[in-house]
């Protein structure tokens, strides 16, 4: 969190464990309760078991998203990660492989997809923020959560 804060621009610090960037709060500690939606960013955590807490506080997320690319000495990774948060609970997971050549896609949806792991392809970005290039993707993934406000009433924009 802290590359991201002091290597992007735009970050406000609320606190000194929290920053805004358009409208978006940021904490590097405790959450607050009154938060509705929180993103964790566990890539360092789920590495192996060695951090069994992380792992079972994946079965409680209602939405799993495991990034990588399809280069090919990934894909046994992103396969033994899949097998490790299926292990402990974590059943419905979008798979998101960046850097995949058209020709590939169809035989990486069958080797990762089944009723448990849905597989999406992103575009290539440098810049995390950019709202534009992949927010389609996500919109998907995440539209079960996402409302729009109109004439004071909550509705499903999907």
């Amino acid at each position: 969190m802290d590359k991201i804060i002091n290597f992007t621009p735009g970050f406000t610090a609320v606190t000194e464990n929290c920053f805004e960037r358009d409208g978006v709060m940021y904490f590097k500690s405790e959450i607050p309760e009154e938060v509705n939606f929180v993103i964790n960013d566990m890539s360092r955590v789920i590495q192996n078991e060695s951090n069994e807490g992380a792992l079972e506080f994946t079965k409680n997320c209602n939405v799993a998203i495991l990034c990588g690319t399809s280069k090919p000495y990934e894909l046994y990774e992103i396969k033994e990660k899949i097998e490790l948060l299926q292990k402990y609970g974590c059943n419905k997971i979008n798979l998101c492989l960046a850097f995949t050549p058209e020709n590939e896609k169809a035989h990486l949806a069958d080797l990762f997809g089944n009723k448990h792991v849905s597989v999406y392809f992103t575009e290539y970005t440098p810049d995390m923020f950019a709202e534009n290039v992949n927010s389609e993707v996500f919109q998907r993934i995440l539209q079960e959560y996402i409302k729009e406000k109109t004439n004071d009433n909550m509705v499903k924009l999907f």
